[in-house]
């Protein structure tokens, strides 16, 4: 009996994990299959519905609804299964999200503090050296990318640690015309910022950024700096490493 008890509980476990890690899809799924059937049956009860109304002879509009919404009740049912299935799914999508914002949030906190405790004992010419010790490692000709405002100066960023190619003039203006965006809307993604450099974005990029209510709240910003750090290698190579301040966060504003 314990052993029954023991399997029964353990496969209710199962049963609810297993929903919560694909309970959106199923219900995706299930909105889809009752749409069809929703279609389906409205199909197959409309010649019946018309049938019965030139038997009764319903002239009226109240008539003709007293005498055909009995064959209607199963496309009604496969509607209202649908539309529970898609709210349900919505919820389900919601509180994932959310899970996913507090985890990253977390992820994110440590980081910070491990930078600024950094900062604090080695000061910050030694995160700088990180920075460019890390662009030095990463460097390979044939993986800088080419920008469509063009230019021949070294740029790394050091967010996604990609190189590319452009000129100071265009990455300033790019963080300008960002900022800008960012103050007049109030949000902005790293994939945006990207874009008015002239280079693709990454995966995630669109959902990770900038808002000001968290930025004045949580980080104590209003406006996105950018650091840029000039490195030399031993080589002779010379380019420039652009940073953030305040590191692109996922944000509600976003989703």
């Amino acid at each position: 009996m314990n052993n029954i008890s023991a399997s029964l509980i353990k496969g209710m476990k199962n049963s609810k994990h297993f929903f919560e890690k694909h309970g959106s899809l199923i219900l995706s799924l299930a909105a889809g299959a009752s749409t069809i059937c929703a279609v389906v049956s409205a199909v197959q009860a409309t010649p019946k519905a018309l049938e019965k109304i030139e038997e009764e002879n319903a002239q009226s509009k109240p008539e003709i609804v007293q005498t055909a919404w009995i064959y209607y009740i199963p496309t009604a049912a496969a509607v209202g299964i649908s539309l529970t299935c898609i709210f349900g799914a919505h919820i389900l999508n919601q509180k994932q999200q959310k899970a996913l914002v507090g985890t990253y949030l977390l992820l994110e906190q440590s980081y910070k503090d491990y930078r600024k405790k950094a900062a604090e004992l080695y000061g910050d010419e030694a995160d700088n050296n990180i920075k460019t010790e890390v662009a030095k490692e990463k460097f390979n000709a044939d993986e800088v990318l080419k920008t469509e405002n063009g230019g021949d100066e070294l740029f790394y960023d050091d967010y996604s640690g990609r190189y590319f190619n452009s000129t100071v003039e265009n990455v300033i203006l790019a963080e300008y015309h960002f900022n800008r965006n960012f103050a007049l809307r109030g949000s902005a993604s790293l994939n945006e910022f990207y874009e008015f450099l002239g280079i693709l974005g990454i995966n995630g990029g669109e959902l990770l950024g900038w808002d000001i209510y968290e930025g004045e709240s949580f980080y104590g910003y209003s406006w996105i700096d950018f650091d840029h750090t000039f490195s030399v290698t031993e080589d002779g190579l010379e380019c420039y490493i652009i940073s953030f301040s305040f590191p692109p966060h996922l944000s509600e504003y976003l989703l």
